[in-house]
């Protein structure tokens, strides 16, 4: 046993880690959090770049729906999604770094686990994750390996590094498009530091740049599935968000710290701006605990860029940690901090790909990641510095509850906030009625993209009906948010349906042009819950019309069909 345990042990911690954090969410039912809605009917969309992008973890998810329930499959990911952030820096540990610290010491190996630790469980997976932002969360877990390959490559400029680097970052690309540009960036910074540390060495430089070619070639056969439309770049492919999404998403402001202060401690998602975030403990709640940790973090952060700086063969790629960190914390930032907001600003309006990113916070993921490798480096210092054995566990045991202390409410089910839950017994028997209509077609209210269901503890999230019915859903989607309007998706007049929808014009004649309409779209029925009952901004008086058949009423549920 203690054989297997000492051979297995990375993947042993990994998979208690990712119990002791998800806990109940394991249990038989669905998490449904606000991006993230999983459902027993599978949409497979390619109406976006991303969703293009996406296809073939897409494609993944709905083959193994074919054989096991929708909720399982979710449990899957949810338990994977956590796995690798605890398994990643274990198996993918810059040793040569530590090696550096350790001279003639023998490495101690436990301080890696408080890289798994702190690289699963701070402030930035702990907002993605509530927000149910999984595929950013991914993402920003692949950056480990690849930062671990590019510091293999500074060193050895092995073609196994090399490959391992571009093979990473195309699996990224499967999961995350915005983590995709953020590792590119990576690469380009990276490359462009290396050259300049190598420009005396025709050698290194030639070697270097066949190895890229090479890389950037198999790189892009792989990748054509998605590069192919992207050049194409029609309005239908590519998604291109203007200023009042940057507006809306912008990272939000700390009334202590402030954005900066909340981009350099790992906060500041948009959603800490809005409601949703009220129905969470976050992270800075605790102020005095969380602010204290973080000094801590950011002294060993500090500690082990300099540990860097001074190994003449780690000097580089210190630099390359320090130059990406502070890009990061910029780029974060967004455009509420005064004096960063023009550069945000430029890159929105002039480069191409950059208004993908609304939400600019997601960039605190690279803050992280580095965080995590520079604080790891102090902390093995601090051990090694330690005089006996006991010392050293003590040290290493108060390090570990760093990380701990910053999302203290995460372990075990981020504290009971969120729970597993089924869809209710009266949608089931609604979707057995429309799975009898081979061209069924249906509005679903209420017209809100984000709104509080019920049997989902009345937490917001993302309008769950397309996930569930089996039928083509037309839903709001409007997010609600500043002055964005609804971006239409690929059912086609929309916005006809929506203006109709809204309106909350009682006159006949106008529902009864407004019915007409939606025939004319092929929709037949009109199902409403009444989640937002007595609080809907929209009253709906076409429900009252005789032209709608009630062809069934359950608790909380109503189904029309359209005469």
């Amino acid at each position: 046993m203690k054989k297997f345990i000492l051979k297995y042990q990375h993947g042993i911690f990994a998979v208690v880690g990712a119990v002791v954090v998800l806990w109940q969410m394991l249990l038989p039912g669905y998490v449904l959090l606000l991006d993230w809605i999983a459902g027993p009917s599978n949409v497979f969309s390619y109406y976006t770049l991303s969703d293009i992008m996406h296809a073939p973890s897409t494609g993944f998810i709905y083959f193994l729906q074919m054989f096991l329930s929708a909720w399982f499959v979710q449990k899957i990911f949810l338990f994977g999604l956590f796995f690798v952030l605890f398994y990643f820096p274990l198996k993918f540990h810059p040793k040569e770094i530590f090696d550096a610290i350790a001279q003639d010491k023998p490495t101690i190996i436990s301080v890696k686990y408080f890289t798994s630790v702190f690289f699963a469980c701070n402030p930035f997976v702990y907002e993605r994750f509530l927000a149910g932002q999984w595929r950013v969360i991914i993402g920003y877990a692949f950056m480990f390996p690849m930062v671990y390959y590019l510091f293999k490559f500074w060193n050895n400029r092995s073609w196994h590094a090399m490959v391992g680097a571009f093979a990473t970052l195309f699996f990224v690309g499967i999961w995350s498009v915005h983590f995709l540009v953020i590792g590119g960036i990576m690469f380009l910074i990276y490359v462009s530091i290396l050259f300049v540390a190598n420009l005396k060495n025709k050698g290194v430089l030639w070697d270097v740049s066949k190895k890229l070619l090479f890389g950037i070639l198999v790189f892009m056969a792989f990748s054509s599935y998605w590069i192919v439309p992207y050049m194409l770049q029609n309005d239908k492919t590519v998604e291109y968000f203007d200023a009042s999404h940057q507006k809306a998403f912008a990272t939000a402001i700390d009334p202590k710290v402030g954005a900066l202060g909340n981009v350099i401690t790992l906060r500041g998602f948009w959603g800490e701006s809005h409601a949703w975030a009220d129905q969470f403990v976050m992270p800075g709640d605790n102020t005095v605990v969380f602010y204290m940790s973080f000094f801590v973090i950011i002294t060993l952060s500090i500690i082990g860029i300099r540990i860097l700086w001074r190994d003449v063969k780690n000097r580089g790629f210190a630099v390359f940690l320090g130059v990406f960190f502070m890009l990061s914390v910029i780029f974060s930032a967004g455009i509420s901090v005064n004096f960063l907001w023009k550069i945000n600003e430029w890159l929105f309006e002039n480069v191409s790909f950059w208004s993908g990113f609304r939400d600019t916070q997601k960039w605190s993921g690279i803050s992280a990641m580095i965080y995590v490798l520079l604080a790891s480096v102090g902390v093995n210092l601090l051990v090694h510095s330690c005089k006996n054995r006991l010392a050293q566990k003590i040290v290493l045991g108060v390090c570990l509850l760093l990380p701990i202390s910053l999302v203290s409410n995460m372990p075990f089910g981020f504290s009971g906030q969120i729970h597993s839950v089924q869809y209710p017994e009266q949608w089931h028997k609604v979707n057995v009625i429309l799975k009898k209509d081979d061209e069924c077609k249906m509005i679903f209210l209420p017209w809100h993209q984000y709104y509080s269901v019920k049997f989902n503890s009345g937490m917001l999230i993302a309008n769950p009906a397309k996930k569930f019915f089996d039928c083509i859903v037309v839903t709001g989607h409007n997010t609600e948010l500043g002055g964005i309007a609804s971006i239409a998706g690929d059912v086609k007049h929309y916005h006809e349906m929506e203006s109709f929808v809204m309106s909350n014009n009682p006159q006949d004649e106008f529902i009864e042009k407004g019915i007409a309409m939606l025939r004319q779209n092929n929709v037949r029925y009109i199902v409403w819950t009444n989640d937002l009952e007595g609080h809907d901004l929209y009253r709906y008086p076409f429900l009252h019309s005789s032209q709608l058949e009630e062809i069934y009423n359950g608790d909380g549920i109503v189904m029309y069909k359209i005469k």
